[in-house]
């Protein structure tokens, strides 16, 4: 043994390992190795060649391309990529799942929100005479608007509650799909609990807001 490399993240080829795990692996240096070897690497594997530049990437392809065809024409490149090139496709996978997950996500909660906002507008259609007889015997706007939207409010908030609890026992699931946070993260919580409340309270106050043009007589007279 030469010496001890420091850990490094790579993709994972085989066994268990994820796309950011620590994987066992020695190195050899190229040139303490015969042709037959590199040729047998070639031809049951597919090797990739780091190779240090000294000036722009643009101007090395083309003097590699003509340095190996040189060697061996039937030898061609597979392809060229940079480290950020490596990097991105190491995780594209787990990346197309996060942004699937993420559209259902924004899927779900504007469906909730579709159906608060329709509750509350039923609700609120339903109880226009009552609302109209609370602001005749002198019940104000803002009364009158809290009073048609605070059973959307509640319903919110329970069903944040309800998710918030549900999740967090379902949260191992998404241990293979989630790095550099824990499944149980308080931060993303309480984002994801604001979010869903926020948008509750705003599909709420939308039909309830009607209630300021509300003509108390006219209610009475329906």
């Amino acid at each position: 043994v030469v010496g001890v490399a420091s850990d490094i993240l790579a993709k994972a080829g085989w066994g268990n390992y994820g796309p950011l795990d620590v994987i066992p692996a020695a190195y050899i240096p190229a040139d303490q190795t015969d042709d037959a070897f590199l040729k047998m690497v070639h031809a049951w594997f597919s090797p990739s060649w780091a190779v240090r530049l000294g000036r722009p990437q643009d101007a090395v392809v083309p003097a590699m391309q003509q340095a190996m065809q040189s060697v061996d024409p039937l030898l061609p490149f597979n392809k060229f990529r940079s480290l950020d090139d490596v990097r991105s496709e190491t995780l594209a996978w787990e990346r197309a799942l996060a942004m699937l997950l993420g559209a259902m996500a924004a899927l779900a909660a504007l469906l909730a929100a579709v159906g608060i906002y329709g509750l509350v507008a039923s609700s609120v259609s339903e109880r226009t005479r009552e609302l109209g007889i609370r602001a005749a015997l002198g019940a104000t706007p803002g009364e009158t608007v809290k009073s048609a939207a605070l059973p959307g409010v509640v319903l919110g908030v329970a069903g944040v509650l309800i998710g918030a609890g549900a999740a967090r026992l379902a949260a191992r699931v998404m241990d293979h799909l989630v790095w550099g946070v824990t499944v149980t993260d308080p931060m993303t919580f309480l984002f994801a609990a604001g979010t869903i409340l926020a948008m509750a309270i705003a599909a709420t106050l939308v039909p309830s807001l009607r209630m300021l043009r509300l003509n108390p007589v006219g209610a009475l007279r329906m």
